[in-house]
């Protein structure tokens, strides 16, 4: 990486609140600006790529709070957590750091093991890649989901939760 601070992204806009990142494997990374952690805010959380080299690119914006990233580089997906819209968004990229298809994998509200959370701003957070699932993080329920490659829930486990997030 270059070493220096980026408080602005290409066109001069503030950086929100970067808030994850991944490798992109060659010596980048792509990184979440998150957005306003509020249900009524617009969906103005980003998804940014920074090269080796210190460029810096929008890889895609109007997102409900950006939250955990991952990246699957044999088949050049980047798995975004869109926290506030209880969703995990699949985008298959071109070399260029472009999305080339970008589509719902997982919504939160489709998935009887996600369906009902207590806390209102629950959401998908952190999201971690094994060979053939996605295990995602569900903040304030204490939950991390397992699900295929294909957005198929297959376990759920439940782990203790502090309730100072509430």
């Amino acid at each position: 990486m270059t070493g220096r601070k980026f408080s602005t992204n290409r066109d001069g806009q503030p950086l929100q609140d970067p808030n994850a990142a991944v490798s992109d494997g060659q010596g980048g990374a792509y990184f979440s600006d998150a957005g306003q952690f509020d249900l009524n805010a617009p969906s103005t959380g980003r998804v940014y790529h920074l090269s080796a080299m210190g460029v810096m690119t929008e890889v895609a914006g109007q997102i409900k709070y950006a939250n955990g990233v991952n990246f699957d580089p044999a088949s050049r997906t980047l798995y975004v957590s869109e926290h506030l819209a209880r969703r995990v968004l699949a985008l298959t990229l071109d070399s260029r750091q472009r999305v080339t298809a970008r589509k719902v994998l997982i919504d939160f509200a489709q998935q009887d093991a996600t369906r009902s959370f207590t806390f209102p701003l629950a959401g998908p957070d952190g999201i971690a890649l094994r060979p053939g699932l996605l295990a995602v993080a569900e903040y304030g329920e204490g939950r991390v989901h397992l699900f295929d490659r294909d957005g198929r829930h297959r376990n759920t486990l439940k782990v203790r939760c502090r309730s100072s997030i509430r």
